[in-house]
């Protein structure tokens, strides 16, 4: 990649290669004074595999298993941005914690007028937990008043106060959970959400400042939903729903993303791990490549990236489904629309890419297929029902599948890793990478971070070897 260089020279910031490996998602950044900050998250694909599908650990790709052991705490590091110092760890959780993985990084300067970071974090109690500080050195808990929801999906800067969007586990409740401040040391205020038919409904994946008002993207069963405030500031029972029934798509059930730029607000999906849903009746859903969709001013909505849909529904809301470019950009293993952000006046947008993964797990089923067998045969009913996928519904529309699944199976020889797309109007997208940055195995850009400097920095997400970050050599 000859517009972007790696200042990571070891994955995962370690040395130590297994301890390096054990750090594979830059979940979070973000940058204070003359400093990069990284949040990572650890054995991210193994914790999925073991715990969300109930996968035995003889059946896990090794590639993905934590050796020599789980390496506990959730650590920041952070590096400076003229190259004069190597990466440095700057915190690190004790397990007394209850601080999970880091989720989220925002800049934000208080009513105080105190110039902050703050580190929002998984929790192994009761709510997610929230660092802040000052001089990235010192980090201070200022989790007071987040009493609900485990992780952090979504922060924004909105008329002067920051507001805190998370959910509970992988969601798939009705209930959303919104917190507001405008100093964190001082603590969290919970916004109250009704439950009319004027408020929102779904946990919140994605949150933005746009047209002078809030917009949140919540995920509630049926596909993802777009609210914004009627007024400046949330109010109960004063809310507008600008996009719903995943925008004609009920697969479109994650708002992943969302940005405004040049006067419109784009919001990118997705689906959990590329086949899991929300909806605790139907775990298995087909796979798809993303969709993206701008949401004009006048709160009117057309899908930009998309195909027919597998799983239609009918929006009540004003938009039109009729793409220009095919779902996924093409490419049916870009399943997430993970990142977008705007730099140098474009619009940039980094995927999650699961056609290496999937690659690996069917390798590692394949070889072990006998033994796969010989369990099934002899499993109890619980063992069973931890491996079957009989929720699989199949009143879908699966032409579009299909079809997509042609075209991409056509274009993906080399393609292998998240792609790094750019785009001048939010219509004509144009490719900078499809092979995770040079690195197949880096199958996700998990962040985008516009610097000050006027470089662009990218965290990539790489369970095959740890984590990298990449900037920008010049504006691109």
């Amino acid at each position: 990649m000859n517009r972007f260089e790696k200042i990571t020279p070891f994955n995962g910031f370690y040395e130590d290669r297994n301890l390096g490996h054990q750090n594979n998602y830059a979940w979070a950044m973000g940058e204070l004074g003359n400093y990069i900050y990284v949040g990572v998250g650890k054995n991210i694909v193994y914790t999925v595999l073991r715990f969300v599908f109930n996968l035995p650990e003889q059946y896990i790709p090794e590639v993905f298993i934590p050796k020599p052991s789980i390496n506990p705490g959730a650590e920041i590091w952070r590096y400076n941005k003229d190259g004069s110092e190597n990466w440095t760890q700057v915190y690190k959780s004790n397990p007394q914690d209850g601080i999970g993985d880091f989720r989220y990084m925002i800049n934000f300067t208080t009513t105080s007028g105190k110039k902050v970071l703050l580190a929002a974090a998984n929790s192994f109690s009761s709510a997610v937990k929230m660092l802040m500080s000052e001089d990235g050195e010192n980090w201070k808990d200022v989790s007071d008043g987040l009493t609900e929801g485990d992780t952090a999906r979504a922060m924004v800067e909105h008329n002067g106060r920051m507001y805190l969007g998370v959910m509970k586990g992988l969601g798939g409740s009705l209930e959303t959970i919104l917190y507001e401040t405008n100093e964190p040391e001082n603590g969290w205020t919970r916004v109250q959400i009704g439950t009319g038919a004027n408020n929102p409904r779904g946990e919140i994946a994605s949150m933005e400042s746009f047209n002078n008002h809030l917009y949140i993207g919540t995920a509630p069963p049926g596909g993802f939903e777009v609210w914004r405030t009627n007024r400046v500031s949330p109010i109960e029972n004063d809310w507008k729903l600008v996009v719903d029934k995943g925008a004609g798509e009920a697969l479109n059930q994650l708002p992943l993303s969302m940005k405004a730029f040049k006067g419109d607000l784009y919001v990118g999906t997705g689906i959990w791990f590329g086949v899991f849903s929300i909806d605790p009746s139907q775990r298995f859903v087909p796979p798809k490549g993303f969709d993206l969709i701008r949401v004009s001013s006048n709160d009117t909505w057309k899908v930009v990236i998309g195909n027919e849909a597998i799983s239609p529904t009918n929006p009540t809301t004003r938009g039109i489904r009729r793409p220009n470019i095919p779902a996924g950009l093409w490419d049916i293993s870009n399943a997430y629309c993970w990142q977008l952000d705007v730099y140098n006046n474009k619009l940039y947008l980094g995927t999650w890419d699961d056609s290496i993964l999937f690659a690996t797990l069917l390798k590692t089923l394949i070889a072990k297929f006998p033994s796969i067998i010989s369990r099934l045969s002899t499993s109890n009913t619980e063992d069973q029902a931890s491996l079957n996928i009989d929720s699989l519904d199949l009143d879908y529309n699966y032409a579009p599948l299909i079809e997509s699944l042609i075209q991409s199976l056509a274009t993906m020889k080399g393609t292998f890793g998240g792609d790094l797309w750019v785009s001048n109007d939010g219509s004509d997208w144009r490719y900078i990478s499809l092979n995770g940055l040079g690195n197949p195995r880096n199958y996700g850009l998990r962040n985008l971070l516009p610097s000050k400097n006027g470089k662009l920095y990218i965290g990539t997400a790489n369970p095959f070897e740890g984590c990298e970050v990449w900037v920008s050599k010049w504006r691109c």
